[in-house]
């Protein structure tokens, strides 16, 4: 984060030019002490409002921005990842997929 701006581009101003194909999953905890978890939860509904039919929200209510799986949801994070993994036909861990599925917004 040394060379963030605060002033440069945030990602909700890039909405517009990503591709609404494109699988995404944003994972914010509601204590991140570097991302506002109402920036994440901002961003999401943007990429839903310009039809993003592929978004997910991960919401964690701790963790350390960087550092989920650490935290006490760790095994929540580490779920729901394989989860989206899982979704899209990626490389997944099926036990974790299962248990994340009910974690993906």
């Amino acid at each position: 984060f040394k060379r963030y701006s605060r002033d440069g581009l945030q990602p909700i101003q890039s909405i517009e030019s990503i591709n609404t194909d494109i699988p995404l999953l944003i994972v914010a905890s509601t204590n991140d002490d570097r991302v506002p978890y109402a920036s994440s939860k901002a961003l999401y509904d943007g990429l839903i409002q310009k039809g993003h039919k592929k978004v997910h929200l991960l919401s964690l209510k701790s963790g350390k921005h960087g550092f989920f799986i650490l935290g006490p949801d760790g095994n929540k994070y580490r779920d729901g990842v394989h989860a989206f993994y899982k979704k899209y036909g990626l490389p997944h861990r099926e036990f974790f997929a299962k248990n994340g599925a009910q974690y993906l917004l």
